[in-house]
């Protein structure tokens, strides 16, 4: 199954990739190859986003995802191989009801790789845990690994086209 689950994250990452190489083959301008600087500050900017909603998250709870998902209609989010949101207004209709069940929310990345494909553009990956204590005392965790591609937006860097991949042999309650 754990076979399954990496080769599935395989592909979904080579179809970015495929969608990336033929959107700078067409001459897209977002699409352009980084060179060295605008790499490095494409990198600097999804690791201090990483490190925002993980911040945000221990503070303000669930809604806080809101503020790092992409608001547009390439946005989706998947976890272990099933759709979650077909777009960002699915999101944004889970989440308050979400939010409001949850007392306190911590992420813990762990060892995040970046590859910048555009300066606009960088997948991210990185093993995490994840744990909610409900309003009602009870506790789960979660812990998988996520992949995303992050975009470079007016209001700064965001994330799309999401995949949580969870270990569902962990025990349930952390």
């Amino acid at each position: 199954m754990a076979g399954m689950r990496a080769y599935a994250n395989f592909l979904a990452a080579c179809c970015v990739l495929a969608q990336a190489s033929l959107a700078m083959a067409a001459g897209d301008p977002c699409c352009r190859p980084p060179d060295a600087i605008s790499a490095a500050a494409a990198r600097q900017g999804v690791l201090q986003m990483a490190e925002a909603i993980r911040a945000d998250l221990a503070k303000d709870g669930p809604a806080a995802w809101l503020r790092y998902f992409a608001d547009g209609p390439a946005f989706f989010m998947a976890a272990d191989g099933k759709l979650q949101f077909a777009d960002v207004e699915a999101a944004k209709h889970f989440m308050p009801g979400f939010a409001a069940g949850v007392a306190h929310l911590e992420l813990v990345w762990g060892e995040i790789r970046i590859d910048v494909l555009t300066p606009e553009m960088a997948m991210m990956a990185a093993p995490y845990s994840e744990s909610f204590t409900a309003k009602t005392g009870a506790k789960s965790a979660f812990h998988g690994y996520f992949t995303g591609l992050a975009v470079r937006t007016p209001g700064g860097w965001k994330l799309r086209d999401l995949h949580w991949s969870s270990d569902n042999t962990a025990p349930a309650g952390g």
